[in-house]
């Protein structure tokens, strides 16, 4: 039985299909807890309060808060610092902590201890600042991993071995047009020298 033309092209994207799939089956899955800090000031406008949540996510992974913090994580500060993450709004005194892991009891870990280091880090400085600085929400194991995503990993191969599969098609329809030669055109015959031919006599 006689293949169809495009059986390449479906077959790539089958291969890369799978290999999407299997990359997402195979690889270690992360996963990301978030918590947030809010920053108040006692009779003072909200952009004070914003201004200084900014500058305490500044300073949520720095050396200071994050040595505070690695004992409740149960990981080094180094390690922390890699898995955890400070962000602010430009319009809520507000601090979000992101921490990830290989877990989401171990992400939820990380995020709330560096918040909880962040917040006593701040209180300390209360009397020059007159914030303060309280848990506004604690960060809770998630449901669902970040990474790696299935349908985007099948997605994602399944396109590449679409890619493929339409070059394999374009070398075939070249190959194929090269390797057809033209027919050789018949040698023009000069009839003074070709066979049988004579000369008529007057």
């Amino acid at each position: 039985m006689r293949l169809p033309g495009w059986w390449p092209l479906a077959l790539c994207t089958l291969l890369g299909a799978l290999l999407g799939g299997g990359h997402a089956l195979l690889t270690d899955r992360a996963y990301a807890a978030r918590g947030y800090v809010l920053v108040t000031r006692p009779e003072a406008d909200q952009s004070a309060a914003v201004g200084l949540a900014q500058s305490y996510g500044r300073v949520a992974t720095s050396d200071a808060v994050l040595r505070m913090a690695r004992t409740d994580a149960g990981a080094a500060a180094g390690d922390l610092r890699g898995r955890v993450t400070a962000s602010t709004s430009p319009d809520a005194p507000m601090i979000e902590i992101t921490g990830r892991a290989g877990s989401p009891q171990a992400a939820a870990r990380a995020a709330n201890a560096v918040a909880q280091a962040l917040i006593a880090y701040g209180n300390e400085a209360r009397g020059r600042t007159d914030a303060t600085l309280s848990r506004f929400a604690e960060a809770a194991p998630p449901s669902r991993a970040i990474s790696p995503a299935p349908g985007l990993s099948l997605a994602v191969g399944g396109s590449a071995g679409a890619v493929t599969g339409c070059l394999a098609l374009l070398v075939r329809a070249g190959g194929a047009g090269t390797g057809r030669r033209r027919a050789p055109l018949p040698a023009q015959v000069d009839k003074g020298t070709a066979p049988g031919v004579s000369e008529t006599v007057r």
